[in-house]
């Protein structure tokens, strides 16, 4: 069995099937299209709002997440202008007086450590070095550009800028405001928090996510955990993040590389240069929300379902409704085209069914008419038929007749210069049979005598691939061997490209004409040869019939000389004869 009946067997075992069947295949599967394809709707839009609404709680988050850096930083940068406003900070950090600085405000920032939770308190010296590190007292002296531009931009600028930056005592929200001095910038006050963990923590506590500060790590791509809510180290190099940190703008991740069910969210962090330093992971537990979407699959599709197993059955019956009258109608139509049936259909369905009922009867009714229609047609047809295949066979012996009892040959030529008719008239110009003729491919050349064939062939050529008409008389050889001249009229006709279809002509027999045009050049010449000789013997015999006199007489003067008197007898005979 080959591949085409392997394809088309289920359409033929479909065909064979009841109407009823083959009518609800269609139904059923429009049904089960459509039912599906609405429980399919509901659960991807259900799915789009779950996911829209995990987006935009989470993005939230990110939200409150930049909103307590801004306000912490904030707060950094108001403590550490407080500070910085102070006209004794002023004169002692112009004066470069440590020991001051140190007593007045080391029991400060302990104080500001346990209530409000700083980490970095520093005071720095142009360009950007620094000068005292009260939560690192014996490390100072040092370039902070090493580390941050903030301390150099707010001495540089004359004011205070804060945001996250990474330092000696690692990252931190800071703050840095200027110490001016008699209207010269002599240094900065900074005020720094390394809050990650108690932030954090909040946030879980607010918010019941998990959250994690990331910074680049050692690997190219990867990033690894400052801060974290979860156990153990944590380190990303996964696609996303790192697109988030090349791209900058917050992206939301379903899933986590560790199998387990989450929303995950990956946001920038930004200096206050709005550089991102590092990424926050906002993620949160979504197995309730997948065992609810889960319930909602399953009760959709028990509903689909059941929607489905109603449409089959009432699609069956509805069927087997209609299909009822439409059997009994393919049956009236067997009839009918068995040529049985003479009666009309005698059931009335209602609606659609009732019209093609009264169709099925109309059309019986056109049908016998129309069978005696072309019953009266087949007979007048036949007739006609009969007159115009006489006529055809009468106008054929006509033209064949005319054609074959012609005093020339006729003939027909394709466009390579094969015969494809010719009369038998040249049976009895060249001894050739007709059949011989059409047999041969070049007989309309080869039958001009070699002498001739240099003239005559390049007219031929034309004729067959220019379309020019030929005429010309030249020779050609009998069967018999003899020479006969005849002349040659070929009228080609042409395609509707132009091209030479066939080629009609006739060949006339010239040999009775040349012959007796030779004869007629034969007596002109011996005519003119006549009158030639005619003139001539006239021409001499005038000075003969003189020169007879003068012999005449000489031969009296001579008479008593018989020596010369024989010499002029003989002169005289000589003339006599001429």
């Amino acid at each position: 069995m080959d591949l085409a009946s392997l394809s088309n067997a289920p359409l033929a075992w479909f065909r064979r099937l009841p109407l009823r069947y083959r009518m609800s295949v269609p139904f059923l599967f429009l049904a089960f299209f459509g039912t599906f394809s609405l429980v399919w709707l509901a659960i991807s839009s259900q799915n789009e709002l779950i996911r829209k609404h995990e987006e935009d709680r989470l993005f939230g988050y990110y939200r409150a997440f930049e909103h307590g850096l801004d306000l912490q930083g904030r707060w950094a940068l108001s403590l550490a202008t407080s500070i910085a406003s102070d006209p004794d900070v002023t004169e002692k950090l112009a004066q470069r007086d440590r020991v001051w600085l140190l007593q007045h405000f080391y029991p400060v920032y302990l104080q500001m450590k346990e209530e409000y939770g700083i980490s970095q308190f520093l005071f720095e010296v142009p360009p950007d070095r620094a000068f005292l590190r009260l939560h690192l007292l014996y490390e100072f002296g040092d370039s902070l550009g090493l580390y941050r531009r903030g301390s150099g931009d707010a001495m540089a600028q004359g004011k205070g800028v804060y945001g996250l930056e990474g330092g000696l005592s690692g990252y931190g929200i800071r703050g840095t405001a200027p110490v001016i001095h008699e209207g010269t910038v002599v240094g900065a006050v900074e005020i720094g928090f390394t809050f990650w963990t108690i932030f954090l923590q909040q946030l879980k506590k607010q918010f019941h996510l998990e959250a994690s500060i990331l910074i680049p790590g050692g690997q190219p791509g990867s990033f690894e955990a400052m801060a974290a809510t979860l156990p153990g180290p944590i380190v990303r190099s996964d696609v996303p993040y790192q697109r988030v940190f090349r791209r900058g703008s917050p992206e939301l991740v379903l899933g986590d590389p560790s199998g387990k069910s989450l929303a995950i969210l990956i946001g920038p962090i930004r200096d206050y240069k709005g550089v991102i330093v590092g990424l926050v992971e906002l993620s949160v537990d979504r197995s309730a929300t997948v065992r609810l979407i889960d319930d909602y699959w399953r009760v959709m599709l028990g509903i689909g379902i059941l929607g489905m197993v109603l449409s089959v059955g009432a699609i069956y019956l509805v069927a087997h409704y209609f299909t009822k009258p439409i059997a009994r109608m393919v049956s009236f139509a067997h009839e009918i085209a068995s040529g049985e049936r003479l009666q009309k259909l005698d059931m009335r369905p209602s609606a659609e069914m009732g019209v093609l009922a009264d169709a099925l009867n109309d059309m019986l009714e056109a049908l016998e008419e129309s069978r005696q229609k072309i019953r009266d047609y087949t007979h007048n047809l036949e007739q006609m038929v009969h007159l115009r295949t006489r006529a055809l066979r009468e106008s054929e012996e006509k033209y064949r007749t005319l054609v074959e009892n012609v005093p020339l040959v006729v003939y027909r030529l394709l466009g390579d210069g094969r015969f494809i008719f010719v009369n038998h008239v040249i049976e009895d110009l060249l001894g050739v049979a007709v059949g011989d003729v059409l047999q041969d491919s070049d007989f309309w050349r080869d039958k001009v005598v070699e002498d001739d064939r240099e003239r005559i062939w390049p007219l031929m050529e034309r004729c067959l691939s220019h379309g020019q008409e030929l005429k010309a008389e030249y020779r050609v050889r009998h069967a018999n061997g003899n020479v006969l001249y005849v002349l040659d009229h070929a009228m080609p006709v042409l395609d509707e490209s132009g091209k030479v279809e066939t080629v009609d002509g006739f060949i006339e027999d010239l040999s009775d004409r040349h012959q007796l045009q030779e004869q007629i050049i034969q007596t002109e010449e011996l005519r003119t040869l006549s009158e030639v000789s005619a003139r001539l013997a006239h021409e001499i015999r005038n000075p003969l019939g003189s020169m007879e006199l003068y012999c005449t007489l000489l031969k009296k003067d001579l008479s008593e000389l018989p020596g010369a008197l024989n010499l002029a007898e003989q002169i005289h005979a000589g003339i006599r004869r001429l």
